[in-house]
């Protein structure tokens, strides 16, 4: 294993005027790119598939509460366990690639780490046809270790990994990957703030949007957009002005047109227009604290509330028409996910039950649809994630200890599909492909 200690590479350069906000590199600030040998399956147990029969890449990773650091592969074709891999610490973050064949396991805390898995599945398209190749899931020799990586944002091929730092000490570090890079085992491009921040970044090509701390304040209060040359970053546009200020700045997301920012009283939006970016806001009495995207859909999906006593109230975002509307919901929302192209939005709430809202009226599509056996019990959490091709849904019921799945189209439960653990399900992510040889979309 060799260990390459990258300190002051990859440094913003910055006009004068911004180098009070963000400026050189803290001595202590540094991540540690780690190129290990991969971690393959120690005892793979892919089966193989009967004569005539299409092989499935539709896989699911599970962790397991209390062997957080374990990862179980399932393969959702055959409702088996391929692999049980496993990462340096507890896993607290499970993210999927655009193309869906990588995984990004975040471990959180001050000596955080990011481990890079492959789904072993990767789908070689020829335009009417293609090639499905199916190899061992494994845990890649890339690894980043640093202090507090929190928010992760995937965009085209572009993965963003946000490291908060540790006030007094470590300041914040920006991670930009491709996929390309994560098979390699490189980083493409890197920023080292002068401060600590819970922040967030989005890539935008060749650009990086990405929240300012001042050091008077005690979160993030600005976006700043910035160019990559090289392994680097060149400040663009400080968008400073009063008007774009956003307190209580926390969560961001895009689509194909926008990038918006959660704030205290409302979203800061952030558009280019060739190569340069232009920025407006929509107020909103609300605090909004997290939001999601799909790249098919115009409308983001704010979720917040002011204080920690009151309800969670969810909205409907429009920038083009430049409008915040509440959503009718009366449940706890538990996890969300778009699914159908963008076409619908999903809510899973804390009693197990999935509801679906058409993102353009905003009205429930159906009826709530009881998912789990029964509520969650004190220490539990129901998780959610949805198929490549936004058909199929996928519910870890803790206290049945299964995965239950939703057909979409059907809006109905299929209980053949569903997968009986021995453990209580943690976190779950889809992985692989859709695809199959027969050049038809599936599961």
């Amino acid at each position: 294993m060799k260990t390459l200690a990258v300190g002051n590479i990859g440094k913003y350069v910055f006009p004068i005027i911004l180098a009070s906000i963000l400026g050189a590199c803290d001595s202590n600030s540094k991540t540690n790119i780690v190129e290990r040998d991969p971690v393959p399956n120690p005892t793979p147990v892919i089966p193989t598939p009967e004569p005539g029969l299409s092989e499935s890449g539709a896989r699911l990773l599970v962790t397991k509460p209390g062997h957080h650091d374990h990862i179980v592969v399932f393969d959702l074709a055959e409702k088996e366990a391929i692999a049980d891999l496993h990462v340096e610490s507890v896993v607290t973050g499970l993210y999927a690639t655009t193309n869906k064949r990588y995984a990004i396991a975040v471990q959180g805390g001050d000596n955080g780490v990011v481990n890079f898995i492959d789904s072993g599945v990767e789908w070689e398209d020829h335009g009417g046809h293609g090639h499905l190749y199916l190899d061992d899931p494994q845990v890649l020799g890339l690894e980043l270790v640093g202090a507090r990586p929190a928010h992760v944002t995937i965009h085209a091929d572009k993965t963003v990994i946000f490291f908060d730092g540790i006030e007094g000490s470590v300041p914040a570090e920006i991670h930009l990957m491709t996929d390309t890079g994560i098979a390699a085992g490189t980083v493409l491009a890197t920023h080292h703030d002068s401060i600590r921040q819970h922040g967030a970044a989005q890539a935008w090509g060749d650009y990086l949007v990405s929240t300012v701390r001042l050091p008077e304040e005690p979160g993030p209060t600005q976006i700043l957009v910035s160019e990559r040359d090289g392994d680097h970053f060149h400040a663009e546009t400080l968008f400073d002005q009063p008007e774009y200020a956003c307190p209580q700045l926390h969560g961001s997301a895009q689509n194909s047109g926008y990038i918006a920012f959660g704030c205290g009283d409302g979203v800061l939006f952030v558009e280019a227009h060739g190569d340069h970016f232009h920025a407006h806001k929509i107020t909103n009495s609300t605090r909004i604290s997290s939001i999601f995207s799909d790249i098919n859909s115009i409308n983001f999906v704010g979720a917040g509330r002011n204080s920690s006593t009151d309800p969670i109230s969810l909205f409907a975002i429009n920038p083009l028409l430049e409008t915040i509307a509440p959503i009718a919901y009366d449940k706890t929302p538990r996890a969300y996910a778009f699914a159908k192209d963008g076409e619908l939005f999903l809510i899973l709430d804390t009693e197990g039950g999935l509801t679906a809202f058409d993102t353009e009226a905003w009205t429930v599509i159906g009826t709530r649809l009881q998912v789990t056996a029964a509520t969650e019990a004190s220490g539990q959490t129901f998780r959610l994630t949805v198929s490549g091709n936004g058909k199929t849904a996928y519910v870890a019921d803790v206290g049945a200890q299964e995965i239950r799945v939703v057909d979409i189209h059907d809006w109905k439960l299929d209980a053949d599909k569903t997968i009986s653990l021995d453990f209580a399900p943690g976190l779950i992510l889809w992985v692989g492909s859709t695809e199959e040889e027969d050049g038809h979309n599936h599961h």
